[in-house]
């Protein structure tokens, strides 16, 4: 695989080093910080079959600035909200001023001097909140799996944080109710073990 690919794909899943062997030597790379990727457009994908590296060139990702020419929609995504006007020929100018990540929630603060597309590297799937300047937003699908948010100029606090679904709140309603009935019978047979040795 050419580094071209490598790079672009570094950059889309917000790794800012890359070691590579060039020259028989090994020599790491570095990119911007930012964690996220901007584009002035998008579109859904509609072929099928194609591989990775040809999304990648499709989507012309530039991993020095953190921007590529589109961000592609998949074409399963839910929703396909590609209804901003943006200007494909502007210079895309934006600043990451706060990024914090913990085990549930992932939080962005990010400026933006012109209308764009916004690839997040973190997995979109179906149970997870994602919210704009603390509304709710139903985020788009990327043809890579990831979330892709459609933003407006200015200043934007982004947060991601996943929902139980109803699959896991019925699990946990199992796991406590087990470990209740656990803790009942532990009790009962201690407190029937305890009359029959005074017995």
């Amino acid at each position: 695989m050419p580094l071209k690919y490598w790079q672009s794909l570094a950059t889309l899943t917000n790794l800012n080093r890359l070691i590579v062997l060039k020259g028989g030597r090994l020599q790491q790379i570095k990119f911007n910080d930012s964690p996220i990727l901007v584009a002035s457009s998008a579109e859904v994908l509609e072929q099928k079959g194609l591989k990775p590296i040809e999304i990648l060139e499709m989507m012309q990702i530039n991993p020095e600035k953190k921007t590529a020419k589109t961000i592609l929609i998949s074409k399963d995504s839910p929703v396909k909200e590609i209804n901003l006007k943006t200007d494909p020929d502007t210079t895309l100018d934006f600043k990451v001023s706060k990024f914090e990540q913990t085990i549930s929630n992932t939080l962005y603060n990010v400026s933006f001097k012109q209308d764009c597309y916004i690839s997040i590297p973190h997995a979109w799937y179906p149970f997870i909140e994602v919210t704009m300047d603390e509304k709710i937003i139903a985020p788009m699908k990327s043809a890579y799996g990831m979330i892709v948010l459609p933003v407006k100029t200015g200043q934007h606090v982004i947060e991601i944080s996943p929902i139980f679904s109803q699959l896991r709140k019925i699990c946990l309603m199992i796991t406590i109710f087990s470990f209740a009935g656990f803790l009942i019978a532990l009790w009962y047979f201690r407190k029937r073990k305890s009359v029959e040795v005074e017995s």
